[in-house]
């Protein structure tokens, strides 16, 4: 599996969840522009390791946080966001998601880091970084 393919196995899963769960708050890939006046997501993917699990490196281990910046006014105080946040976190952690190659091993995401709030007068906005891994086969 490729970094892309798993990038694009972790949206399709995410995708029509959030779209059920929040209807009114759009997502963003990052590098899509957006024209949201009210609450919206974006939603990132930051490859950080790539170790050899096999002599000869025919087996990679890859892994990598999925951040997605929550956005809401600033003027709905800090518990709108935290309410996103709990349902960005309730649909990302903890899951398996499986190989569009049947010999690959699926993608596995872990746990939540939800950062620290930040304002800038219009938004606050809050990240979450959700650690994922999953294997390339060469």
């Amino acid at each position: 599996m490729t970094s892309e393919e798993a990038a694009e196995a972790i949206l399709q899963h995410f995708a029509p969840q959030w779209e059920a769960a929040e209807p009114s708050v759009p997502w963003y890939p990052e590098d899509e522009a957006h024209n949201s006046e009210s609450e919206w997501l974006r939603v990132s993917f930051v490859e950080a390791t790539r170790q050899n699990q096999a002599v000869g490196g025919a087996r990679l281990a890859n892994g990598g946080f999925v951040s997605v910046q929550v956005f809401a006014l600033a003027n709905q105080g800090g518990q709108r966001v935290r309410q996103l946040v709990d349902k960005v976190r309730a649909i990302l952690e903890n899951v398996t998601i499986s190989s569009p190659h049947p010999d690959d091993e699926p993608v596995c995401l872990y746990a939540g880091e939800p950062g620290t709030p930040t304002r800038d007068g219009k938004w606050t906005m809050r990240v979450v970084n959700v650690r994922f891994r999953y294997d390339d086969i060469g």
